[in-house]
């Protein structure tokens, strides 16, 4: 096995070897343009690759790595949250082109052979999609009072609850025979 650094996500494939490949890329969440509301980058972007060649084919599988500051979708609490998620895709040379495509086949891009391929866009992407559309401090996180705004996971509220409009009354009345 042979190990190589190379500048910021950028694969160098002259470099590369017709061996087993890894390959280790740190970056700034800052240089992925991972702005996103609601979320912050504290510490950076690790992605592990390991890279072989199959025929025309180079084969890139690994993990990307960050810790993300999120806000809770029920309490606003502002937690730390350790995103890993995997980070496979082939690149292929083939007619004077360099194809880049995804594992799954969802995302395929196309552009003239060189001889390094920046890889920042697929990485920005893979983390983003990773991100939890609801995110939550805790699976028993009770959020905020509907009335009056308190954090129910630090304190109570004397607040009434169960506010039923006059409409449902009559069906209040039917669940209670």
């Amino acid at each position: 096995m042979f190990s190589l650094i190379f500048e910021p996500m950028k694969i160098e494939l002259k470099k590369l070897l017709d061996k087993v490949n890894h390959i280790h890329f740190e970056e700034k969440p800052d240089a992925l343009e991972l702005k996103q509301e609601g979320t912050s980058f504290d510490t950076p972007v690790i992605a592990d690759l390991t890279v072989f060649r199959s025929g025309d084919k180079f084969v890139c599988q690994g993990k990307v790595k960050t810790q993300v500051n999120l806000e809770c979708s029920r309490c606003l609490t502002v937690f730390s949250y350790p995103l890993e998620t995997k980070l496979d895709f082939f690149l292929e040379l083939k007619d004077g082109q360099l194809k880049v495509s995804s594992s799954d086949e969802e995302a395929e891009f196309s552009f003239p052979s060189t001889d390094e391929v920046e890889i920042d866009n697929l990485v920005r992407e893979i983390i983003l999609l990773a991100l939890p559309l609801k995110p939550l401090c805790s699976e028993d996180c009770k959020g905020l009072c509907p009335v009056c705004g308190t954090d129910l996971n630090t304190s109570t509220c004397n607040c009434q609850k169960e506010k039923v409009g006059t409409r449902w009354e009559k069906l209040k009345d039917l669940l209670n025979e």
